[in-house]
C-alpha cells in the first residue's frame, strides 16, 4: 500500500515527463538541517589515528547503520524532537540485536573488485553510507562502488543519483571556514565520480514493492559479480524478506540465502518484522520500550555469504 501511495503521488506530478521531484525540497532541508553534524562526523571519522583497518571498518559501517535512523517520512527534516544526529553514531552496539560487524568487516579486508550499495535515504544516511564508501575505497578493499538508487521519488526521503550528485556538489562549494571537512570531501567525492570509483545506477525496480528474490535478471547478474553487497534501510530490508512475518529468530542465512554474492544487511527497526534477531536481545528490548520494533532505535547487522553458507 506504501509502494502504491507514493507512485501515485509520482503519477499526478508525470514524473517520467517532467522529471518534477514533489520531495526535493525536503531531501535537500535534510541535507541543509545536517551541516554541521556532517562537518563534525566527518572530521572525527577521518582523523588520522592508529586504528587498526577492520576496526575502522566496523566503525564506518556502524555509522551506515545509525545514519539510517534520520528518514523524512517519520522525521521531517524541521522536526525537532528527531533525533540527534551524536546521538545517532554514539556507540549503540548494546542496540544491536544480531552484530555481524565483526564478520563483515573480515570479509571486507579479504578485498574485491566491486561492492554494492542498495541505498536508503537522501541527507544525513546518504552521507553516512558515502563516507562507508569513501573508507572502503580508500582502504584499497575494493577499486570500485556501485550505487543503486531509486528511479522515481519515493517514501519522501529515498535517494536518486540527483539528489547525490547535488549534495556531493553543495559540500565542495561550502565556505571552507565554516565546513573545511565538508568542502573537501565534496571535492575528493566529484574525483571518485569522474573517476569511475564510484559508479551511480538509478533503477525503479527498487521503488517497487516486489521481493529481492524477484528482481531482474540484469540486476541479479550485476549482484553476482559483487564481492559484497550493502542492503540500506528499513523498507530495503523489508522487502529482502518479502515483507514475510518470518520467526524473528529465524536464521538470516536461511532467509538470504537466494543472494548470489555476500550480502550485509544494516538496519534500524521500524517494521514489525524481521528474523535472525538473539533471543535475550529481544526480551530486553521488549522489557524497555513496548514499540522496540518500530522505534527505531534498535538495528541489526546481518550477514550472509554463499560461498561459506550456501
Amino acid at each position: 500500500a506504501e509502494f502504491y501511495f507514493y507512485r501515485r503521488i509520482v503519477e499526478i506530478f508525470d514524473f517520467f515527463t517532467t522529471k518534477y521531484d514533489p520531495f526535493l525540497k525536503q531531501k535537500q532541508m535534510g541535507v541543509l538541517s545536517a551541516l554541521d553534524s556532517m562537518e563534525s562526523l566527518a572530521k572525527r571519522l577521518f582523523a588520522e589515528n592508529n586504528l587498526p583497518t577492520n576496526e575502522r571498518t566496523k566503525i564506518f559501517l556502524s555509522t551506515s547503520l545509525w545514519g539510517n535512523r534520520v528518514d523524512l517520512s517519520l522525521w521531517p527534516a524541521s522536526d525537532e524532537i528527531s533525533p540527534s544526529k551524536d546521538e545517532l553514531v554514539a556507540d549503540l552496539s548494546s542496540n544491536l540485536l544480531a552484530n555481524d560487524l565483526t564478520k563483515v568487516a573480515e570479509k571486507v579486508s579479504k578485498g574485491g573488485k566491486k561492492a554494492d550499495i542498495i541505498v536508503d535515504n537522501a541527507g544525513f544516511e546518504l552521507f553516512c553510507d558515502l563516507c562507508l564508501a569513501d573508507h572502503l575505497i580508500s582502504s584499497k578493499n575494493v577499486t570500485e562502488i556501485v550505487f543503486h538508487l531509486k528511479g522515481h521519488p519515493t517514501f519522501v526521503s529515498d535517494a536518486m543519483s540527483k539528489d547525490m550528485t547535488w549534495m556531493i556538489s553543495y559540500f565542495k562549494n561550502l565556505d571552507e571556514a565554516l565546513h573545511p571537512s565538508l568542502r573537501k570531501l565534496g571535492k575528493k567525492w566529484e574525483r571518485m565520480i569522474g573517476e569511475k570509483k564510484w559508479v551511480l545506477k538509478d533503477h525503479c525496480y527498487w521503488a517497487q514493492p516486489y521481493p529481492f528474490w524477484e528482481m531482474p535478471e540484469e540486476l541479479y547478474q550485476e549482484m553476482g559479480a559483487s564481492s559484497l553487497i550493502v542492503v540500506k534501510g528499513d523498507a530495503n530490508y523489508r522487502r529482502l524478506l518479502g515483507d514475510r512475518m518470518w520467526p524473528l529468530d529465524a536464521p538470516f542465512s536461511g532467509v538470504a540465502s537466494y543472494w548470489p554474492a555476500p550480502v550485509c544487511a544494516l538496519r534500524t527497526l521500524k517494521a514489525e518484522l524481521g528474523c535472525g534477531m538473539d533471543k535475550k536481545a529481544m526480551k530486553a528490548a521488549s522489557d524497555e520500550h513496548k514499540d522496540w520494533l518500530v522505534n527505531g532505535k534498535y538495528g541489526v547487522v546481518q550477514m550472509f555469504d554463499p560461498k561459506e553458507q550456501g
